[in-house]
């Protein structure tokens, strides 16, 4: 069960992801701090967006 706090930042974050949703914008990609604790899947992932920003440049 989810502390008040922690209830009240995900109603803000389901929110803002309700905004981008009806604007048809990207989603920004969210990283939970259990993604931190292996730090080569954190790598693998960060090389992922690089590569996509790169294929995507003029």
């Amino acid at each position: 069960m989810r502390n008040k706090w922690e209830a009240h930042l995900l109603k803000g974050l389901d929110r803002r992801l309700g905004a981008y949703r009806t604007y048809g914008l990207e989603a920004p990609e969210i990283w939970w701090l259990d993604d931190l604790i292996d730090p080569n899947v954190l790598r693998r992932r960060f090389l992922e967006i690089v590569d996509q920003l790169r294929r995507a440049a003029p």
